[in-house]
C-alpha cells in the first residue's frame, strides 16, 4: 500500500461527525400490489389487513423532502462512489448505481444534525442535513427507493439547554415524522413494503411513530418489512410495538438495533441500555451471507460532505476523488451484554491497515458517531436480502 493510501487508512471514525452536534453540544419502479408479509409471531409485518389501504392518513403540512425517487438532482442517487482499501492490500474503485426497480422502498429519519439556536430546527433542509443523509442512508438506494423527509427536529442547542427531550419539543418531531409517513402512504406507496430506518434521534422518533401509529393501524403494519433502528436503545425481547430481533437473512417483521462500542461501556454510558434494561444488540453481519463478524464500513470523505468542518476526518485527502472510502472485511463485531449493558463490540482486524477505533467523545458515547457508517455495506446488505425475501413472498 502507498503512502497515500496510508494515509487513508489512518482516518479517523469521527468522520460522520455531520452527525457529532448530537453529541458534543432511488430511482422510481412500477406501483406493485400489496403483498403477504410473513412475520415472526406477532412481529412488525404481521397483520389482518395487508392487502388494504391505509385509511384516516392527515398531512398537516406539505413535506419537504431531502430525498425522495423522481427529481433529477435527487442527492441520494449519485455522488456516491467509494474507494475500497481490502486488508489483503491494493485498492479498487466501486461505483454506486441505484437498483432500477427495487422491491421495497426506505423511509430513513435523520439523527441529530441542526446548529440552529432554538430547541427545534427549522423545518427546512440544509447542506448538513443533505450530507448527514447522503453519508448515512444514501447507499441504500441500491436496493430501496429511499425517502427522506425533512423534519423538525430537536437540535443540539435544546441538548446542551437540558430540553432535548421536552414533550413540547418532541411533539413537533413526532408531528412532523407522522405527517411525513401519512404523505408517503398517500401519494408513493401503493402497497409496497417499506424499512424503516433511523439513527440517534431519528431511531427514537421511529420507535414512537412505531408505538403510537403504525402498530395501531394493521393496514400500516402490514407494510413493514423491517426496522433498522440503529442508536436509539431499542429494548431487548420483544415490545409492545410488535418489535422481534433479527435472527436470520431474508427474516421479515423484525428490527435490527445495536450500539457500538470499541471498549466496555462504563456505567454513565448513554448507550447500550433502555428504560427497562439491557438495549437490544443485533449482529448486522449475521443478517447477510458473508463471513459471521466481518464489518463492512463505509466511511464518508470531504467528496461527499463537502467542508472540512463536516468531513471531520483531520485531512483533506488530497486526490482522492471518491464519495466514500470503504473497509471490506477490516473490523470484526459481536454482540456482547455485561454489568446491564448490551453493545456491538467493535475491533480491528489489524490495526496498522484499519481505520483507528476512536471514542473522541469519551467512553460514554463510544462509537455513537459512527454507528451507522461502521456497519453500512453490512446494513445495505440486509435490506438487499430482505427485500428479495419481501419480493419472494409476494
Amino acid at each position: 500500500m502507498g503512502s497515500r493510501h496510508r494515509n487513508r487508512s489512518r482516518l479517523r471514525l469521527r468522520v460522520v461527525s455531520i452527525v457529532l452536534l448530537v453529541l458534543a453540544g432511488a430511482c422510481t419502479a412500477p406501483p406493485q400490489e400489496a403483498r403477504t408479509t410473513p412475520g415472526a409471531g406477532d412481529s412488525l409485518g404481521s397483520g389482518d389487513a395487508q392487502g388494504a389501504k391505509p385509511a384516516g392518513l392527515e398531512v398537516v403540512q406539505p413535506t419537504r423532502w431531502v430525498c425522495r425517487p423522481g427529481p433529477v438532482d435527487n442527492p441520494c442517487v449519485r455522488g456516491l462512489d467509494a474507494e475500497l482499501l481490502p486488508i489483503a492490500g491494493g485498492s479498487r474503485a466501486e461505483r454506486f448505481v441505484p437498483a432500477e426497480y427495487p422491491a421495497v422502498d426506505c423511509f430513513y429519519v435523520y439523527p441529530t444534525v441542526s446548529d440552529a439556536p432554538g430547541a427545534n430546527a427549522p423545518r427546512r433542509s440544509t447542506a448538513r442535513i443533505e450530507a448527514t443523509v447522503r453519508a448515512q442512508a444514501g447507499r441504500f438506494a441500491e436496493t430501496c427507493r429511499l425517502y427522506a423527509p425533512v423534519y423538525r427536529q430537536a437540535t443540539a442547542a435544546s441538548l446542551r439547554s437540558g430540553d432535548y427531550f421536552a414533550p413540547e419539543v418532541l411533539e413537533l418531531v413526532d408531528r412532523d415524522v407522522r405527517s411525513a409517513w401519512h404523505d408517503y402512504l398517500k401519494e408513493d406507496n401503493d402497497g409496497r413494503g417499506v424499512v424503516l430506518i433511523g439513527h440517534s434521534q431519528g431511531s427514537m422518533a421511529l420507535q414512537r411513530l412505531l408505538g403510537s401509529e403504525i402498530t395501531q393501524h394493521p393496514e400500516q403494519r402490514a407494510r413493514i418489512v423491517s426496522a433498522l433502528l440503529i442508536g436509539g436503545n431499542v429494548p431487548a425481547g420483544t415490545t409492545e410495538n410488535g418489535l422481534v430481533p433479527c435472527e436470520s437473512p431474508g427474516q421479515l417483521g423484525c428490527v435490527v438495533a445495536y450500539s457500538a462500542f470499541a471498549t466496555p461501556p462504563p456505567s454513565t454510558a448513554f448507550f447500550g441500555r433502555s428504560g427497562v434494561g439491557p438495549a437490544l444488540c443485533t449482529d448486522p453481519t449475521l443478517l447477510t451471507d458473508g463471513p459471521a463478524g466481518a464489518l463492512h464500513p463505509y466511511l464518508p470523505t470531504e467528496q461527499l460532505t463537502g467542508a472540512g468542518d463536516l468531513s471531520g476526518t483531520g485531512q483533506a485527502w488530497p486526490g482522492v476523488r471518491a464519495d466514500f472510502i470503504g473497509y471490506p472485511g477490516s473490523l470484526t463485531a459481536r454482540c456482547r451484554t455485561a454489568d446491564g449493558f448490551s453493545w456491538l463490540d467493535v475491533d480491528a482486524v489489524d490495526r496498522a491497515r484499519t481505520p483507528p477505533l476512536d471514542q473522541p467523545l469519551g467512553p460514554q458515547w463510544g462509537l455513537h458517531v459512527a454507528d451507522v457508517n461502521l456497519a453500512l455495506g453490512d446494513l445495505v446488505e440486509v435490506v438487499r436480502l430482505q427485500g428479495e425475501a419481501w419480493a419472494a413472498a409476494g
